[in-house]
Formats: C-alpha cells, sequence, structure tokens
C-alpha cells in the first residue's frame, strides 16, 4: 500500500518547536529589504536597523553588525 502525502499548517506542528524547526531549515537564507530606521538598543547599546522586507508584513529589526550594505542600483541576488 502506498504511503499517505498530506498537507498542514506551520503553526499546526506540535514537534519538533516550530522554531527550532524554522532555523534548522531557513537559518542560512539571506534576506534583501531597505532601511527605514536606525536605532538603539536601550539595553545593550547594540545598533539596530529596521528593515522592510519585500512579502513580509512587517518591518524586521536587525542587529547593523549582522547586515551588509548594499551597492545602489545593484542587483544582489544574496547568494554570497
Amino acid at each position: 500500500m502506498p504511503k499517505k502525502k498530506v498537507r498542514f499548517r506551520w503553526t499546526d506542528i506540535y514537534y519538533p518547536d516550530p522554531l527550532d524547526l524554522s532555523q534548522e531549515l531557513f537559518g542560512d537564507i539571506k534576506l534583501k529589504g531597505e532601511v527605514l530606521d536606525v536605532t538603539k538598543n536601550q539595553l545593550t547599546q547594540e545598533t539596530l536597523v529596521v528593515v522592510l522586507v519585500e512579502s513580509v508584513k512587517s518591518p524586521l529589526i536587525v542587529p547593523l553588525s549582522k547586515v551588509t550594505f548594499l551597492e545602489t542600483g545593484k542587483d544582489d541576488n544574496c547568494d554570497d
């Protein structure tokens, strides 16, 4: 008898923890976006950037030390 295939929502996963699973599956994927603002974490004094990424509803907040600035006008596919 062939094995059945199923479809389900990411949010319906009980185990492993969806956050752990997302890091395992997508941890090395690089995103590209437009900087909306620069701020500081008041507790650590770390500089943060607020980034708008296409297809993501909310702006993302990322440590400045973790971003790479792209050349203006250059279409970077985020592979490097």
